[in-house]
């Protein structure tokens, strides 16, 4: 049965069962030859087991340590672990009543304060902070206690959460002091008072600070008009400092988590266009929890690409030495300027018979039904990059198998066994460049990768072996992996709306638009400074997400923008970036793709697809995303 098949025999989703892979706890069955997996009984089995132990309240390190061949854990010490939690929570359970039952003494004896009527949590909280005698401390100790005090407070624990926060950083419950004396010295002053701004500003920094991540706006407490009722009582600038700290609250906190859904493979996420309609540059969270602006905009996403304060490490960190993937500022400069002198594009130019003849050479060698993954994608983008490099043919196995091994995989979001399996690849890799840069100054050949030992220049020197041996790894993530996945991805979108057998390579650029950004977007962004992007203002260190997938959809500037349109007469896309990063490989990737779709539709007129769009399994890695097989036939 395939996976679909399986997920539904056991009433959970194929991400389910695509997810349990992925960590570890269930067996992935070998593909077929058509790139398709086959489960069966044994699998379900061991599906079902899997499913009953997540019910039972095992984590899935606890349900992989039950179906590890060595079961370093067993059932019944994990059990005894799950009781022990049980316990100790029924031992916080107990105090709390102990807490209950000195209340109610006080309460007879008439000694309970007012803050005693609030939950032990607030108590705590409010003793640690030691609120100050002013009104403004008055007025939120009232408004925590009223809140504490509804069963149905939307979001309280997330405020306790918060709470334990403030009380633990003695600078904050400072800052919190100086806080309410600054709105007691607004009690008299106009709404237009220019102290109300700063104060606002300041205060929701601090609340965010301590905000808990899974806090998000549109619920009552980041409710303007839901907080009106509780304003009576404050002075009108006051009363001005809480609506707009609540504004820039909500304006900042994630409303919604990363990845979004994908209706349709082939088209981007319908909260793409939502956000870029209402809120291009936007809170989001990230798979591992953390904030993030996510940049939905072609304007916002130019702007961001293009503009040097947003760095591709946070404020502070050091990037990689070598890669120029990764540099920023005059090293990313001088690297540039070296590689240009060989990697530029009337160098490339010159490569375009070749690529031709490859991918030519490819598809006649096509027999049916065929993979195009496997029989074109694959072999046009690494033997192009082996030839480039100058990699001996008996070394192009291993050069094709680690440069996979690196694939596939979310550096920045991705499981942390899969991202230290790829690390591992990324680090023989390195090794086999570094073989490479010997070899090659020992014997340098007429390829690329000897022009780029031997060019020198009189201001920057030359590249070093590391800088040498990081071009490599470059080369195999901008121009193996994301090249594959951009030919296989373009073949399979052009079948599947009927019109490859009308490409010709002039079209390349309308179907790389499309596409974009679902094959290949650009890396993180960190904010270097406190800055405003597209009228929202962004903090120094600040994670920004940038999408060419919404960027390339803008109707402001490309006309329907869902429209195939090769003739149309629009803003350039962003495929190859913007700015400083610019891809100096565009030319050769765009090469490599028309090449390999006017191979297709020459030879190939009556090509279609063996399966169904929604049938294509896709692997993703940090940027790119592409098909793991595409099965066609004619």
């Amino acid at each position: 049965m395939r996976i679909g098949e399986l997920a539904a025999l056991l009433g959970v989703s194929t991400r389910t069962v695509r997810y349990y892979h992925h960590q570890g706890v269930l067996p992935e069955p070998p593909r077929l030859a058509n790139g398709y997996r086959e489960y069966g009984m044994r699998d379900a089995i061991a599906l079902a087991r899997v499913r009953r132990l997540v019910e039972l309240g095992l984590s899935l390190d606890e349900v992989r340590d039950v179906v590890a061949d060595d079961r370093s854990r067993e059932l019944p010490e994990i059990l005894a672990e799950i009781d022990a939690d049980l316990a100790r929570q029924e031992r916080e359970i107990q105090a709390r009543r102990a807490r209950l039952a000195t209340m109610r003494e006080r309460f007879q004896a008439g000694t309970l304060g007012p803050d005693d009527t609030a939950s032990p949590d607030l108590v705590d909280f409010l003793q640690v902070v030691g609120m100050p005698a002013s009104k403004a401390a008055a007025w939120d100790r009232d408004l925590l206690v009223l809140m504490d005090s509804m069963p149905a407070a939307h979001g309280k624990g997330r405020f306790f959460e918060m709470f334990e926060s403030m009380a633990a950083d003695p600078e904050a419950t400072a800052r919190g002091h100086d806080f309410y004396r600054r709105l007691d010295e607004l009690a008299e002053a106009e709404p237009g008072d220019p102290r109300i701004a700063p104060l606002a500003a300041a205060l929701a920094e601090y609340s965010m600070k301590h905000l808990p991540v899974d806090a998000a706006p549109g619920s009552p407490e980041w409710d303007p008009e839901a907080m009106e009722p509780f304003l009576e009582d404050l002075a009108p600038a006051q009363a001005d400092v809480v609506r707009r700290t609540i504004a820039l609250i909500a304006g900042s906190v994630p409303t919604a988590t990363l990845p979004f859904d994908r209706p349709d493979p082939l088209r981007p996420p319908p909260a793409y266009a939502e956000l870029r309609e209402s809120s291009p540059v936007a809170p989001v969270r990230t798979p591992d929890g953390r904030r993030a602006w996510l940049v939905t905009s072609y304007d916002a996403v130019a702007a961001v690409l293009a503009d040097r304060r947003f760095g591709l490490a946070p404020p502070g960190d050091e990037t990689p030495g070598n890669d120029t993937l990764f540099q920023d500022g005059e090293a990313h400069t001088r690297l540039r300027r070296l590689v240009s002198k060989t990697f530029n594009p009337r160098g490339i130019a010159l490569l375009g018979p070749r690529v031709e003849q490859l991918a030519d050479e490819l598809v006649s060698g096509l027999s049916r039904p065929a993979d195009l993954v496997a029989g074109l994608a694959t072999p046009l983008s690494i033997t192009v990059i082996g030839e480039l490099l100058g990699v001996a043919i008996e070394d192009r196995d291993r050069f094709l198998r680690l440069a996979d091994a690196t694939g596939g995989v979310d550096f920045t979001f991705g499981p942390a066994e899969d991202v230290a399996a790829a690390g591992r690849a990324w680090e023989e890799l390195g090794a086999f460049a570094a073989e490479l840069v010997t070899e090659t100054r020992r014997r340098p050949g007429d390829d690329l990768f000897s022009g780029l030992i031997t060019v020198r220049d009189t201001a920057d020197g030359r590249l070093s072996d590391g800088e040498l041996g990081a071009m490599v790894t470059t080369l195999v993530a901008a121009g193996y992996l994301s090249v594959r996945n951009a030919v296989a991805t373009a073949a399979l979108r052009l079948l599947a709306e009927e019109r490859l057998a009308a490409f010709v390579p002039e079209h390349v650029d309308e179907v790389l638009r499309l596409q974009s950004g679902m094959t290949a977007e650009p890396f993180p962004r960190y904010a270097q400074a406190d800055l405003e992007l597209a009228g929202v203002p962004i903090s120094a260190g600040d994670l920004v997400l940038v999408r060419l997938e919404a960027a390339h959809r803008d109707p402001a500037h490309f006309a329907d923008p869902d429209r195939y349109d090769p003739a149309r007469n629009s803003s350039p896309p962003l495929v190859f970036g913007h700015g400083l990063h610019y891809c100096l490989g565009a030319p050769l990737a765009r090469m490599e793709v028309a090449a390999a779709l006017a191979a297709l539709a020459r030879q190939l007129p009556g090509l279609r697809l063996g399966v169904p769009v929604a049938d294509i399994e896709w692997t993703h890695g940090t940027t790119d995303r592409g098909p793991v097989a595409l099965p066609v036939t004619w």
